[in-house]
């Protein structure tokens, strides 16, 4: 306890000093996501697996830097709240019902996940708003640092693929049921999953669109290629494929860069197909070890006794439990599946219907921040092929960043296009003539005339 409470004391302090900067809790809480999984909560906060107090290290910093950020400028907040009244109301409903389901589970499991994974990153979406709201451009800070993480967790998987075993971890990761170097070699950086790499990476790719330069652009998009193979996801790579496609197409980089890109990429891709390092990949795909018809079963029993939770579920972390007494040999294999068994289908149907709303609202043409929609989509879409919100993982919050991102850009659209435009007519033109006092101009006239 003591060490949970010396975490707690510098949370304290990180949210109390940058009250006033949001966006930097924001940022120390996601690389606290990515740099310590789930699994090695422990490790900082001291707290053992099952505890009702084992939440992640970056939960008890975002649940304090929301308590400050009301304290110092609650007026922001409920300028926010306001702006997007419906939106908070629906998600009230939600957090309210999957509250009273946290009463039913036997552990601190369904506290857990409840905090982590759904208030948590909720209050990340709201210290977005307000950061932005203050300062749309930090929005392109957010971006890089977004794309920096997973670039970096890409670069540590490929480091585990040429070693063969994971970097950092071990003990904590060898707690895992399906954890095995040798027989399960697919590879997750510091996350905790090899899927939760996958969903960030084929997340980000649509973001490289925005970089204009492609000596930037082009070694990224490799390396997270590359990342993702070395995870072994089939579907991860086919929504690989699409946001490569994607961002070749949609970027602003000069036309005869795009041509070199569009070379480069086809070559590095026919190299990596016949590489060791896709051949993870291929014998997935030969012998898929039974995936896809756990995922059919799944489909099928929902199907048969999902009116069962129309309006109320079992409680958090029931849908394991639900699952094994249906005869299925895994999970429901899909998030808003479990959170239909755990809080009931409509309540479900309701919190991913939001999400599915704020990302509709961001499309539109000449996007001011190109693919982050097609990312909001991502985020939104591949965790109903698996239980990615169903594990304290960075999952959940990654998926309620990028929301945060796409919504402040829907609210920003006219400043961030605007900005957008003048770059290059800044860069172009010359610079600009300051407006002179005219007693100033008096004097220089009278001094010519001399």
């Amino acid at each position: 306890m003591v060490q949970l409470v010396g975490w707690i004391g510098i949370c304290t302090v990180l949210a109390y000093f940058f009250r006033s900067r949001p966006i930097v809790l924001v940022l120390v809480a996601l690389v606290l996501w990515a740099a310590v999984p789930g699994v090695a909560s422990s490790m900082i906060t001291g707290q053992p697996r099952g505890s009702s107090l084992a939440f992640h290290p970056a939960t008890w910093l975002i649940l304090l830097s929301f308590a400050f950020q009301v304290l110092h400028d609650v007026h922001a907040v409920l300028r926010e709240i306001a702006r997007r009244i419906l939106t908070y109301l629906g998600l009230s409903l939600f957090l309210a019902v999957a509250f009273l389901a946290t009463k039913t589970s036997r552990t601190g499991s369904g506290l857990v996940l409840f905090l982590s994974q759904m208030v948590a990153p909720i209050l990340l979406f709201v210290l977005i708003q307000i950061a932005l709201d203050r300062d749309p451009a930090l929005i392109h800070r957010l971006r890089a640092w977004v794309v920096g993480i997973v670039a970096v967790q890409a670069a540590l998987a490929l480091v585990e693929w040429a070693q063969g075993g994971v970097l950092l971890y071990r003990a904590y990761y060898q707690t895992n049921y399906w954890f095995d170097e040798i027989n399960f070699p697919r590879w997750m950086g510091t996350l905790d999953h090899p899927l939760t790499l996958s969903l960030l990476i084929g997340a980000t790719i649509p973001l490289l669109a925005g970089f204009r330069s492609a000596a930037v652009q082009l070694p990224l998009l490799m390396l997270l290629a590359g990342g993702m193979l070395a995870t072994q996801s089939r579907t991860g790579l086919a929504v690989a494929g699409l946001g490569i496609a994607y961002v070749v197409l949609a970027s602003r980089i000069r036309p005869l860069a795009k041509i070199v890109s569009v070379v480069v990429v086809a070559v590095a891709a026919g190299y990596a197909a016949t590489s060791s390092l896709s051949s993870g990949v291929a014998d997935r795909l030969a012998n898929d070890t039974g995936s896809t018809g756990a995922r059919t079963a799944a489909l099928q029993f929902f199907a048969d006794h999902g009116s069962d939770f129309l309006f109320t579920g079992g409680g958090i972390g029931s849908a394991s439990r639900v699952a094994e007494l249906g005869g299925l040999t895994t999970s429901l294999e899909s998030s808003i599946l479990i959170y239909a068994v755990d809080v009931g289908v409509v309540f479900a149907l309701l919190y991913f219907g939001i999400q599915a709303a704020i990302v509709v609202r961001g499309i539109g043409r000449r996007p001011p921040l190109p693919g982050l929609a097609l990312t909001g989509a991502v985020m939104v879409i591949v965790p109903q092929t698996y239980n990615a919100l169903n594990a304290q993982t960075i999952a959940g919050p990654f998926l309620w960043v990028v929301l945060g991102m796409v919504a402040a850009m829907t609210t920003h659209r006219a400043t961030l296009t605007a900005a957008a435009g003048r770059t290059p007519t800044t860069v172009n033109s010359p610079p600009a003539v300051r407006p002179q006092p005219a007693a100033v101009v008096a004097d220089r006239v009278r001094g010519l005339r001399g």
